[in-house]
């Protein structure tokens, strides 16, 4: 996922049902800056299948509804910036499915914050 400077992610999203996605292996992940894609793959290029890290975060702590497991990224990350257009979606199956959500937000500078990328 994208380290954004100086932006704030905040959205109300839905619950996804279980039953929406039978296997963890086939979600797509897509993002995208200003229309162009920068990141597109499947979970199942991810190191530890997500039943795992569901249940290692759930040794360690309460998971609730709306908390989000941040594990990383594939290539493409890049700095995005104030005016930039940003989009992240789920599929189901793969890449090509169902989108199951979408997000997409303007990039806005936030005062006062002291995150710098360095990449």
């Amino acid at each position: 996922l994208f380290h954004p400077p100086a932006t704030l992610l905040t959205r109300p999203s839905p619950l996804i049902p279980k039953a929406k996605i039978g296997d963890t292996t086939r979600v797509g992940l897509h993002f995208s800056v200003n229309g162009q894609v920068k990141q597109r793959g499947e979970s199942s290029a991810m190191i530890f299948p997500v039943p795992d890290l569901i249940a290692f975060v759930s040794s360690i702590m309460k998971l609730e509804e709306g908390d989000v497991i941040l594990t990383g990224t594939p290539q493409g990350v890049g700095k995005i910036v104030a005016g930039d257009k940003f989009e992240a979606k789920l599929t189901y199956p793969g890449v090509d499915g169902e989108v199951l959500d979408k997000y997409e937000f303007d990039v806005v500078d936030r005062q006062g914050s002291a995150y710098e990328f360095k990449g």
